[in-house]
């Protein structure tokens, strides 16, 4: 397996919105690169987060 895809939603103040004037203060991005080592994941997740790890065969 590899890691195909991490997208990451967080935001250091655990407070912050979006609103009209700032639409995308919370927005998903990229997240850290990752490893794969014998059948064993490993990446780093800011704490509070939420988080979407996609896997690829290869």
């Amino acid at each position: 397996m590899k890691l195909a895809e991490h997208i990451l939603l967080h935001h250091d103040d655990v407070k912050a919105v979006n609103t009209e004037q700032n639409p995308n203060n919370v927005a998903p991005q990229a997240g850290p690169d990752g490893t794969v080592d014998g059948g064993r994941a490993q990446v780093k997740l800011p704490a509070l987060s939420w988080n979407v790890i996609r896997f690829e065969r290869t």
